[in-house]
């Protein structure tokens, strides 16, 4: 099967009722494999139901500024009242930098295993860019191909998001030629600490670069 067609399927880890996971184990089937019965499984776990989940998601995406984006369902999976924005996922990606710099590494993870079985990151790009740390895929029929992503080379970091490609292979090109343009300009400057790593990392997260591909409008339906 190729890349593009496992993309386009439906992303499960095949739970069963009754079937136990750890915390961990959630985390990584959503974040590497996009796996959306996960994310239910983490919605009725943590609020008691999926619509008490998806209550609490629109009050935190208010919170940090999320101002275009409606949740519908936890996966990201379509629906015709379901939106964000371009801006609003380079948010979302800024604030788990900021607010969980410790779990954010589950977003760069290549692959993680369970049952037996190995499950690849959907991000081709990890590995292969200098500096990309995090990332998250997403795609439905309706949305396109998307992609946010945030890299750090020298202490500098930028986030990067495309939104509404029409291939995979299209949307990765566009993020890894935005991220290259962007250390072209501004990666050579010296920076003013010297400190370490992740001192300069927290004196600098507040005004983290944003660069925003829109390929087809401003507000796109959801990623998955």
């Amino acid at each position: 099967m190729s890349k593009r067609a496992s993309e386009c399927l439906p992303m499960k880890l095949w739970v069963k009722p009754g079937q136990k996971l750890t915390v961990k184990e959630c985390i990584q089937a959503v974040c590497v494999f996009s796996c959306n019965d996960i994310a239910t499984v983490i919605a009725e776990n943590l609020a008691g139901s999926v619509p008490a989940f998806v209550q609490m998601m629109n009050r935190n995406a208010r919170k940090i500024g999320m101002r275009n984006t409606v949740f519908k369902n936890p996966s990201g999976w379509h629906h015709p009242d379901q939106v964000t924005s371009s801006k609003d996922i380079a948010l979302l990606m800024r604030a788990i930098w900021v607010r969980f710099f410790n779990y954010g590494h589950f977003l760069g993870t290549k692959s993680f295993s369970y049952q037996k079985r190995i499950y690849h990151n959907t991000n081709r790009l990890l590995g292969k860019v200098e500096g990309l740390c995090m990332g998250k895929t997403g795609y439905t029929s309706h949305a396109g191909y998307n992609l946010s992503t945030l890299t750090i080379r020298n202490h500098r970091p930028v986030i990067v998001v495309v939104v509404g490609a029409a291939s995979g292979q299209t949307r990765n090109k566009k993020v890894l030629d935005l991220i290259e343009k962007f250390y072209y300009r501004y990666g050579k400057k010296r920076q003013h600490s010297t400190k370490l790593r992740l001192a300069c990392l927290q004196k600098i997260k507040k005004k983290t670069p944003v660069i925003r591909k829109i390929v087809k409008r401003r507000t796109q339906k959801i990623i998955s």
